[in-house]
């Protein structure tokens, strides 16, 4: 209760010393931020976290673009070569890939959601490796940390 008379004291404070002192950003000034409770705090950390979280899947995202063009490049150079394999039945050019691919459609996509599937797969895979591989430390970090504090506890305790 002592905050809040402290924090409406304030307010009347600024108000009476001029009113070029009193903005519609007092809500927003130093003043109160002294009087952030653990609930405030707790959301500016899950805010930053929030943030940090974010810049991790902006810089995965930076990293795979090139990944995923070259994909796309391999699908297409997959095509192109199933396209020959079948003779190149109207012509060595794109257009002909083209009607070719329309014609031929369904079982394109079918070896071609085929092959994801396969890389699908092993990127969550990878993913998973990596998830238990990361909680194993952690685990060991978490013991460890316990195994001290509870040794120092039994010395202090002698």
């Amino acid at each position: 209760m002592a905050d809040i008379e402290k924090i409406i004291k304030d307010v009347q404070d600024a108000i009476h010393s001029g009113s070029e002192k009193v903005t519609d950003s007092v809500t927003e000034s130093d003043m109160f931020d002294k009087y952030k409770d653990s609930d405030d705090k707790i959301g500016d950390i899950l805010e930053d976290a929030g943030n940090v979280v974010t810049g991790w899947f902006d810089a995965v995202s930076d990293k795979v673009e090139p990944v995923v063009k070259k994909t796309k490049a391999k699908i297409y150079e997959g095509i192109q070569e199933e396209y020959r394999k079948a003779g190149a039945p109207y012509g060595d050019t794109h257009e002909g890939l083209l009607r070719w691919v329309d014609e031929h459609e369904t079982n394109i996509r079918e070896k071609v959601n085929t092959g994801l599937e396969k890389a699908r797969k092993t990127i969550l895979d990878t993913a998973k490796k990596t998830k238990d591989f990361v909680e194993e430390k952690i685990t060991e970090n978490q013991s460890a940390s316990k195994t001290t504090v509870e040794g120092n506890t039994k010395k202090s305790e002698k």
